[in-house]
């Protein structure tokens, strides 16, 4: 890209060296001002267009890379999503998996102590038929 080029760059130049030389004042003033800064005008006017161009180059650019943006932070999401979903899958099958065998060791323990009892109601089953047999034969007489 060419900011000034050709017979541009010299009355550019030639024009500025003025005003560098004098501390800001031109030191050297023409009759023809207009004919003077034409070529000037006309560089700038090319200035203007090839800005133009590339404001417009720039925004399709960036025009171009929000889309792809977009489009990478929706993927990113739906990753986002379908991991969380398996993990939560995961938590609840790990949870199940922890349910099931609370209740498995409560049953089980629930069990032995149903054991323990029958055991103990039947090691006193034999006394106690004894002692009512005892109860009713003596009321009996």
């Amino acid at each position: 890209m060419t900011f000034v080029s050709g017979r541009g760059a010299g009355v550019l130049r030639e024009f500025l060296d003025r005003f560098r030389r004098s501390g800001g004042v031109p030191t050297q003033v023409t009759d023809d001002v207009a004919a003077e800064l034409a070529p000037l005008f006309a560089t700038l006017d090319g200035l203007d267009g090839e800005a133009a161009v590339v404001r417009d180059q720039a925004a399709r650019r960036a025009a171009d890379l929000d889309s792809m943006a977009t489009l990478e932070a929706e993927r990113i999401l739906g990753d986002a999503q379908l991991r969380a979903e398996e993990e939560r899958r995961r938590m609840v099958d790990d949870a199940c998996t922890r349910a099931t065998a609370e209740v498995d060791a409560i049953l089980s323990q629930a069990a032995a102590q149903a054991d323990r009892i029958r055991s103990a109601g039947n090691a006193r089953l034999p006394t106690m038929v004894a002692h009512v047999i005892s109860c009713v034969e003596a009321g009996g007489r």
